[in-house]
């Protein structure tokens, strides 16, 4: 979305990153409510809820606490430019 919002509206792609992550997190709150209330065909794992797999949601989330921050003090010292290389070499 980043891209789309910087190119097509002309967004500062420091100010796209934000709409974006803003729409992230009621994003993943509504589909991680629909996963663990859903029940699988099949047999997912054990210690699992619906398509959680508690461990690795776990971990993951972790990983999250911990890099977000750094990711946020990287962003504020990179120019607008680094940023949108940046989206462009992982687009």
């Amino acid at each position: 979305t980043v891209p789309i919002v910087n190119g097509i509206f002309k967004v500062d792609v420091k100010k796209a990153t934000a709409i974006s992550l803003g729409v992230i997190v009621p994003t993943s709150i509504i589909l991680g409510i629909n996963n663990v209330l859903s029940t699988p065909v099949h047999s997912v794992a054990a210690w699992s809820n619906g398509f959680i797999i508690w461990p690795v949601a776990i971990a993951l989330s972790a990983g999250v606490v911990v890099a977000s921050p750094l990711g946020v003090l990287a962003a504020k010292k990179m120019s607008s430019k680094t940023i949108t290389t940046i989206y462009a070499i992982f687009i």
